[in-house]
């Protein structure tokens, strides 16, 4: 079997999908060693870094960074030279491909109506139109959630029975000891609630600065860190963050890029991890600080509902309960930390998903 991967975003900005082709391909390789992977992107040694050099691991170099390019030309190209059994694309395939395709849909979360105002118009009628083809072709198609499987379903009018849930996992830290002291000193941190995420209106920033004000976290010694890219922000918050400039100046930290090992140090050091987005596909972050050992508040909202295992699991459309929930985790001296470590470890794992996804392509070129 011959496996070829578009592994573009390694080297640019961490995303989701990184994170899930990453664990998902580790564990594939593990559980299936006889097969072939095909790596292609733009940086060689960003993609050699995470998957390592293997002999049956090859890498291939695109030119072009423009998607348009990439997916029109370069793509079906290199489709063509290499001829694998399937290729595996997050969310759009190319238009033109003899080549049987699984894709990987996270999300569609622009389709519904509720969601459309975090979305561009723009963003909104290209995706739209790329990821309803790509998942309508697709020999074989994914997704990370239940939820998500059923969006899909409704919007694209695809089979459920025809989607197939790989799940998102999360992996034991790379290290269970202490935070790193000269890390936080660095950022002059002691006591601080971390989120970890995209900062733009979808993921609910506005909700947790409010908190940090309505609770008088500020003048508890509290710091607020937020760890991810900057997109934008709403005006509405862009107001609040003006007219409470006297509770949240220099104790807001915006960090933009860290290292695994860096980012799992924050984790371990909050004092609370807060999540309270409004819409995710699945929402990595919350699993990752539980499995550091972490207290976390997490949003209930849309694939979230699955993470009911956490005793403080809110609306992010009530501010005063996310405010209850911010107050009761930092005051609880029985959070069962470790508890929660082993549900989610033993929950939510890379080599079962890898297991599914093995076992559609096993059944779907056996039908071929």
């Amino acid at each position: 079997m011959k496996l070829l991967i578009d592994a573009h975003k390694f080297g640019e900005k961490h995303e989701g999908t990184s994170t899930y082709l990453a664990g998902m391909y580790h564990a594939l390789m593990v559980l299936h060693p006889e097969w072939e992977y095909v790596f292609v992107g733009t940086h060689q040694n960003a993609m050699q870094t995470v998957f390592g050099q293997r002999p049956n691991v090859h890498y291939r170099l695109l030119k072009s960074h423009n998607r348009f390019w990439r997916m029109l030309v370069e793509m079906p190209r290199i489709l063509r030279e290499e001829r694998p059994d399937f290729a595996h694309f997050q969310y759009i395939s190319p238009l033109w491909t003899a080549t049987s395709c699984i894709v990987t849909t996270h999300d569609i979360l622009f389709e519904e109506a509720r969601f459309q105002a975090y979305f561009p118009k723009t963003y909104r009628l290209i995706n739209g139109f790329l990821f309803r083809r790509s998942a309508i072709k697709a020999r074989i198609l994914c997704t990370v959630s239940a939820y998500s499987k059923a969006k899909i379903a409704k919007h694209y009018g695809k089979d459920p029975d025809h989607i197939v849930v790989t799940p998102n996992a999360v992996q034991k830290p790379s290290n269970d000891g202490a935070p790193s002291n000269a890390l936080l000193e660095a950022y002059g941190l002691d006591r601080f609630l971390l989120l970890v995420s995209r900062i733009e209106p979808r993921k609910n920033h506005l909700a947790l600065y409010r908190s940090f004000v309505d609770l008088g976290l500020r003048a508890q010694g509290f710091k607020l860190v937020l760890i991810g890219k900057s997109e934008w922000q709403s005006a509405e918050t862009l107001a609040f963050l003006a007219t409470h400039k006297a509770e949240l100046e220099g104790v807001v930290i915006h960090i933009q890029d860290l290292e695994l090992s860096q980012l799992e140090a924050f984790y371990r050091a909050a004092e609370v991890f807060v999540y309270p987005s409004i819409a995710e596909g699945f929402g990595i972050p919350p699993l990752e600080a539980a499995v550091c050992g972490t207290k976390v508040v997490c949003s209930n909202a849309t694939a979230m509902k699955d993470f009911d295992f956490f005793p403080y699991h809110v609306d992010p459309s009530d501010q005063q309960a996310l405010n209850r929930a911010i107050q009761q985790a930092l005051d609880d001296q029985h959070y069962d930390h470790q508890g929660l470590k082993e549900l989610v470890l033993a929950r939510y794992q890379w080599s079962r998903s890898a297991q599914i996804l093995a076992s559609a392509i096993t059944t779907s070129h056996g039908q071929a």
